[in-house]
């Protein structure tokens, strides 16, 4: 039996460069992303994951985190910010997808790209070892972007 969450909003009708909303994907074993544009879309839309900032992580404008005077609900991890530079202290990487009409693989890197002609579709996105998602739209020029997440597991 499948146990699922209702579809989260990643990306709705973006038409300009950004991460989108992040997504706590850690509690799920597959994350299927649904991917539609508008208005004769051109652009790359790549998937960013990461495990999380550590607890005591200093980012560039975080004051160091004393644990001492925390509270057990900052001691977790942290998403990334992603339009910063991955680092140490700001892990995350692009992830691997699958298109499941055609298998078709698309690098992290690369992204998926629109060029020019909508696109409707459906990836399952490689999250072994992730904590958090985004989808974040590179070299914008035309259209526009409406991504959705649905995270599930299958009982055995």
């Amino acid at each position: 039996m499948r146990n699922f969450t209702e579809p989260i909003i990643v990306l709705n009708a973006v038409g300009a460069t950004g991460a989108g909303t992040t997504i706590d994907v850690g509690a799920f074993k597959t994350i299927v992303l649904e991917l539609h544009t508008t208005g004769s879309a051109n652009f790359t839309a790549k998937v960013q994951g990461s495990s999380g900032i550590p607890p005591g992580a200093n980012f560039e404008t975080q004051a160091p985190l004393n644990t001492s005077a925390v509270s057990a609900t900052t001691m977790m991890l942290r998403p990334p910010v992603w339009a910063s530079a991955a680092s140490p202290t700001n892990p995350w990487t692009y992830l691997q997808s699958i298109n499941l009409a055609d298998q078709t693989v698309y690098n992290g890197a690369v992204g998926i790209a629109a060029t020019g002609t909508d696109i409707n579709l459906q990836v399952e996105v490689n999250t072994n070892g992730q904590r958090y998602i985004t989808v974040n739209v590179t070299a914008w020029s035309a259209g526009a972007i409406t991504v959705t997440c649905t995270p599930f597991n299958v009982d055995e």
